[in-house]
């Protein structure tokens, strides 16, 4: 079976297309809009013999029961419930508060919201890094995409999931948040960053997603 990524070179969207195919998965990513910088970050990932790139989830003719979206629209939402089959199980990528009620309307109990705090790492526009990094409330998103694998790979899955950084304040415990803890040097992750802005300036010198 494969896994379809809508928005799979959305930066995070990236990510985890690119976590799904380190871990062998069979993958199908989505992007409808394409320009310089999607172009750039297909050739990372299209000579991978698990990838398969279509432009419109209408396109896709392979079996698969898992989707992730990441990021979508309430544009997205209303064009994608059509062609969601019941028996697929989905999972939603936010970065806000935001739930996705056209989703929830189609898939009753097949479907995870995960709901983020900032996240920084590559490929991240500048500008939003800029704004982020001085923060304590990010995290890093190769290390959310870790989580998120797993958190794939388990039997009973959360309907809603609210990611928090470390050192997080919760004053009521709340089985669907999760304080998402790391040993990483946050200065480091930082530097990291800044040198792949630098290293990769011509991407962000390109016309953006």
């Amino acid at each position: 079976m494969s896994i379809i990524v809508w928005n799979c070179f959305d930066w995070i969207g990236f990510h985890i297309t690119e976590k799904l195919l380190e871990e062998g998965e069979d993958v199908i990513g989505i992007h409808p809009v394409s320009n310089p910088q999607t172009e750039f970050l297909y050739g990372m990932v299209g000579r991978n013999a698990n990838f398969t790139f279509y432009e419109s989830l209408m396109e896709v003719k392979d079996k698969t029961d898992e989707y992730i979206f990441v990021r979508p629209t309430e544009e997205d939402e209303n064009q994608l419930t059509k062609s969601i089959e019941k028996e697929n199980y989905l999972y939603i990528i936010e970065e806000t508060e935001k739930k996705s009620k056209n989703f929830s309307r189609v898939l009753n109990g097949s479907i995870s919201t995960i709901s983020l705090p900032p996240v920084i790492g590559p490929w991240m526009k500048e500008e939003e890094f800029q704004a982020k990094k001085d923060s304590e409330d990010w995290i890093y998103v190769k290390e959310f995409t870790d989580w998120f694998h797993s958190f794939m790979q388990t039997s009973c899955k959360k309907e809603e999931v609210n990611l928090l950084p470390k050192n997080s304040f919760i004053q009521e415990k709340d089985r669907n948040t999760i304080v998402f803890t790391d040993n990483l040097n946050r200065r480091s992750v930082v530097k990291e960053i800044e040198e792949h802005l630098e290293k990769f300036s011509f991407y962000y010198d390109i016309k953006g997603i």
